[in-house]
């Protein structure tokens, strides 16, 4: 296999991967609340202000709780802790 091959594979290993598939999820949510916020003050609020916002409001905790719902066979693990079993009361 050559290195090109090897590197598409990665490639797809990383973007067929339920954690790059869940933070696509969530980076189209938080554009979701961005538009909206932009809209209610009158001017780009840009996406950091925006997924800040998003965090602070509680408004990711929900949604990963929707999400864990919708896809119970997920296997992420972060830091060791299945994302299923993961307390968001401590991290929005």
């Amino acid at each position: 296999m050559s290195q090109i091959e090897e590197v598409l594979n990665g490639q797809d290993l990383v973007n067929n991967s339920e954690l790059y598939r869940l933070r696509q999820a969530e980076v189209a949510k938080i554009n979701e609340h961005k538009w909206y916020e932009s809209e209610r003050v009158g001017h780009d609020i840009g996406f950091i202000q925006a997924e800040f916002d998003w965090m602070i409001k509680g408004h990711r905790k929900r949604w990963l709780e929707h999400y864990r719902q919708n896809h119970p066979r997920s296997s992420i693990h972060v830091n060791g802790v299945s994302v299923r079993d993961y307390k968001t009361t401590s991290n929005n």
